[in-house]
């Protein structure tokens, strides 16, 4: 019996309960073991397709095996959106309210005649570590996405550097970087590119043709190659506001602050706290988090402190209702307006794992105390 049999069976036993803890080792353990060797369980930059071939995934993030399965987990950007469709008959957990703020997660598939489940999780469940906002797919559904590598055309031969960037040779040694993911993302969708090559003119500027299609082509400013590719390193962060009246955040350029405004008008007498919100909630990107100081204006201003002195905000910390707000304490009655910016944040790298090692001799010299450097 095939794994995907078991699986089914299992659901159909069960019906998604957690499994008790002799039966989830034993069935967990057997999924991990029929793992096919080309997928990594901690997740790789191989693309995906389903078993028609079709492209589903620029990469993925990691394997995840519950109790009814082992499942690929692959994030938004990730995903070849464009290729899912709402499966026959699934239609209600979007469209029919009495289920759809309820349902665990929305059954997607690609109209390629595979027949593929792709999950897309809109809550936690108890019998897989299955997270929201990510899609979801049978290990033994999916195959290596297989795309033309080493292919000349007309003396150009183009080669395959990672999933969703291509390296492109014009014949004379020299190379360019694209983002496939990037152009499919731009207000210049041009579909799935196959093919590109690099055409300099005599001014030193130039351009680059593609092929998408299979068989139309298209030439584009390298200008706006460049762009993408500077655009490749910005980190994107999602957002939710509380307050329509909110001004809304906008891209600022690297190192700045960013400013974070009162969501609603607020009076405080002298020596009265509030946490004043800040009419925002965000998913801060993986491996980052954020810290929340007061601007050098806001004591000026307002008269409050920031009683935290610094907030910390970490990446877990992203649902729709972890609303950021800012600790103030006033120092004299005020009054503090919708929209006035009181605070300030950035995010920043979080610290790296460390090991605490004991010894009896560090091996440097002291400096000594506190305020031993001096004050000039």
């Amino acid at each position: 019996m095939n794994t995907l049999k078991i699986e089914a069976l299992l659901a159909k036993k069960y019906k998604y309960k957690p499994l008790k803890d002799g039966l989830s080792d034993k069935y967990r353990q057997f999924f991990k073991d029929n793992i096919p060797s080309w997928l990594n369980e901690n997740g790789a930059d191989q693309m995906l397709a389903t078993k028609s071939g079709e492209l589903i995934a620029y990469c993925y993030d990691r394997i995840v095996i519950g109790d009814y399965g082992a499942f690929i987990e692959f994030n938004e950007a990730s995903a070849k959106q464009a290729a899912f469709i709402v499966a026959p008959g699934q239609e209600y957990r979007i469209n029919d309210e009495r289920y759809s703020k309820n349902v665990k997660y929305i059954w997607l598939t690609v109209n390629d005649g595979s027949k593929i489940k792709i999950y897309y999780q809109k809550k936690p469940v108890l019998y897989a570590d299955y997270k929201p906002n990510k899609y979801y797919v049978s290990v033994h559904e999916v195959k290596p996405y297989q795309i033309d590598n080493g292919k000349t055309i007309n003396g150009i031969t183009y080669h395959l550097n990672k999933p969703y960037y291509y390296i492109y040779d014009n014949g004379n040694s020299s190379k360019c970087i694209v983002s496939l993911v990037r152009f499919l993302e731009s207000d210049r969708n041009i579909g799935e590119a196959r093919f590109l090559k690099v055409i300099n003119d005599d001014s030193g500027n130039g351009y680059f043709t593609y092929l998408y299609n299979t068989n139309q082509t298209m030439n584009i400013s390298l200008q706006y190659l460049h762009e993408i590719e500077d655009e490749e390193e910005m980190e994107r962060i999602k957002i939710k506001y509380h307050n329509k009246e909110l001004t809304r955040i906008e891209k600022i350029s690297v190192g700045d602050w960013i400013d974070l405004r009162a969501a609603k008008d607020i009076s405080l007498k002298a020596g009265e706290f509030k946490l004043i919100s800040l009419g925002i909630s965000m998913k801060l990107p993986e491996g980052y988090e954020a810290h929340i100081v007061p601007r050098s204006s806001t004591f000026k201003t307002w008269g409050v402190l920031q009683t935290n002195h610094m907030g910390v905000v970490d990446n877990s910390y992203c649902g729709n209702n972890d609303i950021w707000r800012f600790p103030a304490l006033a120092t004299r009655d005020t009054e503090i307006k919708t929209n006035d910016r009181i605070c300030q944040f950035r995010i920043v790298k979080r610290q790296p794992e460390l090991e605490f090692i004991e010894v009896e001799d560090l091996g440097e010299k002291d400096r000594s105390g506190f305020g031993s450097t001096g004050t000039n």
